[in-house]
């Protein structure tokens, strides 16, 4: 029986009038009355339930009557749950607006078992407009936001409502151009989008956490949104990010079917989320299947209303809107039809595709052109109960070639019950005994699998890396391997149990270990009655050995994070003094190095561009012998890499050989290179610009002011080109420089009208080189490094010295010098603002060092494991920073990593 506290005496007439104030506006206004509500019993609720997943029976749930500003009225309910959650909120109330706080332990949809503690959730209510009393992790993350928005915004309770839980779903990556209903009626266990989004979104939730940290991640977002709305911090935001990619959403389906004792579709529960890391949630995720370059995909109609108004880029293809192609930021509102047209040029293979708003990704399309087979691994065809794989398909493609394509496939099992499969993800789990036939299909091409189950059991573990280290934000991996009582050994990663002794220094799940806080925990997996343990040991300030890359490289080699956040390292020279034409890519997920095609060309001290549609243009460089009477060739070659289709396709020569230029992105998709030194192995005068559309180079309208090599060209948020320091050679001397000058891309031209009325165009800039403010020292194989404010950050090259440039007042200001003089070496600006430089000549050192912009300060970074003069450095899209080569005696670390 519900408990009753005693309402106040009544006022029928304010009664009346508060009534009919909710009754119009749907909620009040914060101007509304303060006072206590008179108890007219008008307003009464059908049902409630409180999830997390559901809570347990006998939690307690409070409902308590609001007045219009959202204040505690006095009046206050409370009622006991059943096992799933749900409670009868049998009282007539005085006010439409609650608020609801449930309080209990729950069912973890995440592990199937009980939680290890309570939570607190709560949750508005306007029983003017709706009838049911529901409570869960999205209405905790909301309620605070909309008391925000009602006091502080002046908004009605109805308009509050729902734009904090739009920006609650935003800080999960969703956006909708309809609301799947308001979060006070979602219900987790309803076959509805709106129960598949509360489900998945709370199971992100709950990943890998105690009911503590729970507690503590809601009330951390809670905060976050109601003060900032959609702007959650990075570091907030990370932990859902990394929570998503870990879920096993066919266990926490099997859990949820077994809670609510009816089926949970786990492809349903996808929708929801961005399993694979690429920033998009698999609801805005589209294939177009058997394509060609005539193909186009037609966004959704709820996709284009969510978007209305934004103005959206493409990186490859052609935006369409009611049928008109747009150039440059497409913008539309809700009710056009807005489809992306395939590229014209469409090689085969997988092309990703993907729709930006603001520098984010918001969609991703993409089109599989000329796949004629899939082949399905592992083959081996038998899984023990209970035991999860993850299934890889290679496809084949028309022109010959092959590659990966697991997740550009659908996966279907013919018998889920007897072994389910994720549709995107590849991942199958052992449910029954018996057979099951697994398809990976893109559009006519498919590939088949024969997969039957044996009930064999786990008769040992073993958990590789004994001790794992990582950073506090930074993922990374545990193996787990299992061995069965008929002799098989298989990765049992996905399938055991992990657990952390030491819950707030780190998570895991499914292997994979995510730092919390500095500290060191052992972490044990469960599988049956076996279990493993190892340690995971988070750090900050540290540097450790990565994978060893497939082709050694100690200088002159380039490093490029591609699109998809892989790296791509292409060329440089061995310790043996020959160049090589090797190229390779490291996935950060995997941590493995893959030997892809290597280029045309053998190439050292070249340039490397990512191109807007996620191609890599490589230009120049030196071809390097040690057994020719020149131990060197500067060439004028270039080639583009498709990753898509792993193959490097020769462009038009440049007009001039070049190694030691440089090459940057423009605003419009060109390419400027600039300098360098040339076939005479003098420093290049000219400058040149590659357009990828065209295939073409050309010249810019007038040359630069200064002869360079080893310098630097620097994007600025203007779209003009900073190009800096460098040397010449004069009279066989190599002459550093201070001096620099600004390139600009755009052709500005006026009109002028004589006095016979003759008007003439005027060109008053654009397409040319202007001289800005020279650097108080002479800088050459230096870094520059922008900062988010624009400014550019010059350090080292043959000198300690550091300078900045503002680009608004075009001058330089002096900062802090270096402790060791770092000449061609790895540069990156982190996170947080500082720029960590890592190694460089003079000679070969292995220090590195910290500038923070704030203070102009420099700080001694931990020393790495190996001594390197001419290294890349590549931020990764986890935050570590990846650093290779440039090692003369490595001692086996020609790669590592530093956060």
């Amino acid at each position: 029986m519900p408990l009753r506290r005693l309402k106040s005496a009544p006022f029928a007439a304010l009664a009346l009038a508060l009534s009919a104030l909710l009754t119009a506006c749907g909620g009040g206004s914060p101007g509304g009355s303060t006072t206590t509500v008179p108890p007219a019993a008008t307003y009464t609720a059908a049902s409630g339930v409180a999830q997390k997943g559901p809570m347990t029976a006998g939690s307690t749930v409070t409902a308590r009557e609001l007045g219009l500003n959202l204040s505690a009225t006095g009046n206050q309910y409370t009622y006991a749950t059943t096992s799933m959650g749900a409670f009868t909120p049998s009282d007539k109330y005085a006010s439409a607006l609650l608020a609801v706080t449930a309080t209990g332990t729950y069912a973890d949809e995440v592990t199937g078992a009980a939680s290890d503690g309570p939570v607190t959730l709560k949750s508005y209510a306007n029983l003017g407009t709706e009838t049911v009393l529901n409570v869960n992790v999205l209405t905790t993350l909301a309620f605070t936001r909309i008391n925000t928005l009602l006091n502080t915004n002046g908004m009605s309770f109805a308009d509050a409502r729902a734009q904090a839980e739009r920006e609650v779903l935003a800080t999960f990556g969703v956006v909708l151009g309809a609301s799947p209903g308001a979060f006070g009626s979602l219900d987790a266990s309803a076959d509805t989008d709106g129960g598949h989004l509360l489900a998945a979104l709370s199971s992100v939730v709950v990943q890998g956490r105690t009911s503590a940290q729970v507690n503590a991640l809601l009330a951390t977002l809670q905060a976050d949104i109601a003060s900032n709305g959609a702007n959650v911090a990075s570091a907030d935001r990370q932990p859902l990010v990394l929570s998503a990619q870990a879920l096993d959403l066919a266990k926490v389906a099997a859990n949820l079917s077994a809670i609510y004792g009816k089926p949970v579709d786990a492809n349903a529960l996808a929708q929801w989320l961005d399993q694979d890391g690429d920033g998009v949630i698999a609801h805005d995720e589209f294939r177009v299947d058997d394509a060609t370059p005539a193909s186009s995909f037609a966004l959704p109609a709820d996709f284009v209303a969510a978007r209305a108004g934004m103005a959206v880029t493409t990186t490859a293809g052609q935006l369409v809107v009611n049928g008109t192609a747009v150039t440059g930021a497409a913008t539309w509102k809700a009710g056009d039809t807005v489809a992306l047209a395939a590229p014209a040029t469409l090689p085969d293979g997988v092309l990703k595709a993907y729709l930006q708003a603001g520098g984010t990704r918001v969609a991703r399309v993409t089109f599989v052109k000329g796949l004629t087979a899939i082949a399905i691994a592992p083959t081996s065809g038998a899984l023990p109960l209970g035991i999860s794989q993850r299934f890889t398909a290679t496809g084949t493609y028309a022109d010959g070639h092959t590659a990966d394509v697991s997740d550009s496939v659908t996966w279907t099992s013919s018998a889920p019950a007897v072994a389910d499969i994720g549709a995107a993800s590849g991942l199958a789990d052992a449910l029954t005994l018996g057979a099951t036939t697994i398809t990976a299909s893109s559009g006519t091409a498919s590939g088949t699998l024969s997969l039957h189950t044996v009930a064999a059991t786990i008769q040992s573990m073993v958990v590789a890396p004994a001790t794992l280290q990582t950073g506090v934000g930074i993922t990374r991996r545990f193996t787990a391997t299992g061995t069965f009582s008929d002799g098989s050994v298989a990765d049992v990663t996905s399938s055991a149990t992990w657990a952390t002794q030491t819950a707030g220094v780190a998570s895991v799940s499914n292997g994979a270990a995510s730092g919390l806080a500095i500290g060191t925990t052992s972490v044990t997996a469960t599988l049956g009655t076996v279990a493993a343990s190892a340690s995971v040991a988070v750090t900050t300030n540290t540097w450790t050995a990565a994978p060893p890359m497939p082709t050694e490289r100690v200088a002159g080699h380039t490093a490029t994070l591609l699109t998809g956040g892989k790296l791509l390292v292409a060329g440089g020279v061995k310790s043996a003094g020959a160049g090589t034409a090797a190229a390779d890519v490291f996935d950060p997920v995997a941590l493995t190095w893959t030997s892809v095609a290597p280029m045309n060309v053998m190439r050292s001290s070249h340039a490397a561009t990512l191109l807007a549609d996620g191609r890599v243009l490589v230009t120049g460089g030196s071809t390097v012998s040690s057994t020719a009477a020149k131990g060197y060739v500067n060439n004028a070659s270039a080639e583009i890499y498709d990753p898509v289709t792993n193959t490097w396709t020769a462009t038009p020569p440049m007009g001039a050989a070049r190694s030691h230029h440089t090459a940057t992105l423009l605003p419009d998709g060109k390419v400027l290179v600039v300098g360098g030194e040339n076939a005479q192995y003098l420093v290049e005068p000219t400058a040149e610009i590659y357009d990828p559309v065209a295939n073409t180079w050309s010249a810019p309208r007038s040359q630069p002011i200064a002869r360079r090599s080893q310098h630097t060209a620097t994007p600025l948020p203007s779209g003009l080109v900073l190009i800096a320091g460098g040397f010449d050679i004069v009279n066989g001397l190599l002459t550093p420089l201070t001096s620099a000058e600004l390139y600009d891309p755009v052709l500005h031209t006026t009109t002028s009208t004589d006095s016979h009325g003759v008007t003439t165009a005027l060109v008053t800039g654009g397409q040319d080189f202007t001289a800005t403010t020279p650097m108080a020292f002479t800088h050459y194989g230096h870094s520059a490094t922008r900062l988010a404010d624009g400014r550019v950050v010059v350090v080292g090259g043959n000198t300690t010295q550091t300078e900045i440039y503002d680009p608004v007042a075009g001058g330089w200001t002096t900062q802090g010098a270096t402790a060791a003089t770092h000449t061609s070496h790895g540069a990156v600006l982190l996170a947080d603002g500082r720029i960590l430089v890592a190694g460089g000549t003079q000679f070969a050192q292995p220090a590195a060092e910290l500038f923070d912009p704030a203070s102009g300060v420099w700080t001694a970074a931990a020393t790495m494991l190996v001594t390197r003069s001419n290294p890349t450095a590549t931020l990764m899209p986890d935050g570590s920073v990846m650093v290779c080569g440039g090692a003369l005696d490595s001692a086996g670390v020609d790669c590592e990593t530093w956060w």
